[in-house]
């Protein structure tokens, strides 16, 4: 997560507050809490409860509730899974005869070891269950590889593809977020930089789809993709001007 802020960032959330529009903030990241994320969001100066975020680690729990009535899970993922994995009274094991699933995000410590037990144990019947697919993660000086890449690689060594995926583009983040709410997909705007997690999520989830080019995807894979947003912005400030045109239309 950086520590700067996109063009008009700052402007379009007091927009859409003005407005009073509700708004979440949905991240990919397995790395922070819903806390740590909203005491960046406030360092930036972006007004954000822990109740604001949702990301793959807060939807953990209500993951394994809603698909698994005891799970049995090996974390290769950051301390802040295994906290809330032990929070939610998850049982936590590496022994590849007894793991039901593989839960796998961004992990800084990823090992030979690891790969060869997540992968037998996948091969035993364990679900491979990723917190989200990215590739690679943005750093200040580059990008280190993220979720995406240690789940291809349980895949290849085990060859069995990931049974799910909790993070965007999965359609679970939107569930949790209207199981909560009275809100609709249709009368939500899903705004991202990223067309196959950010702009998907939001077309899975039946939402507004908004692609800003001040991110990761550029105007020229935006023109040459399957993937398409309902709308495409330069950046945030045309977004402002054609909201504050058409509002009622999203809640």
């Amino acid at each position: 997560m950086e520590d700067k802020l996109l063009p008009y960032a700052e402007e379009t959330i007091q927009f859409l507050n003005r407005l009073n529009k509700k708004i979440y903030f949905l991240t990919n990241s397995s790395t922070r809490t819903n806390e740590e994320v909203a005491e960046h969001l406030n360092f930036l100066s972006i007004p954000a409860e822990s109740s604001d975020i949702i990301t793959p680690v807060s939807l953990i729990s209500s993951y394994f509730r809603t698909y698994s009535e005891v799970p049995r899970v090996m974390v290769i993922a950051g301390d802040s899974v295994k906290s809330e994995l032990a929070k939610a009274k998850i049982i936590l094991t590496n022994n590849p005869d007894e793991i039901t699933h593989v839960l796998v995000g961004l992990d800084k410590e990823f090992s030979y070891k690891k790969l060869n037990s997540a992968a037998e144990a996948v091969r035993k019947g364990a679900q491979l269950i990723g917190l989200n697919p990215d590739p690679f993660c943005p750093m200040k000086n580059g990008v280190i590889p993220d979720a995406g890449t240690l789940i291809k690689a349980i895949e290849s060594a085990s060859n069995i593809k990931a049974k799910n995926i909790i993070g965007k583009p999965s359609k679970f983040p939107a569930d949790y977020i209207f199981s909560k709410t009275d809100l609709a997909g249709e009368k939500c705007l899903m705004i991202g930089d990223r067309l196959d997690t950010d702009i998907l999520f939001g077309s899975n989830a039946g939402m507004n789809t908004a692609l800003v080019l001040t991110g990761v995807t550029s105007a020229e894979e935006a023109e040459n993709t399957n993937i398409t947003p309902h709308r495409i912005y330069e950046d945030l400030s045309q977004l402002m001007k054609e909201l504050s045109l058409n509002t009622k239309s999203i809640t």
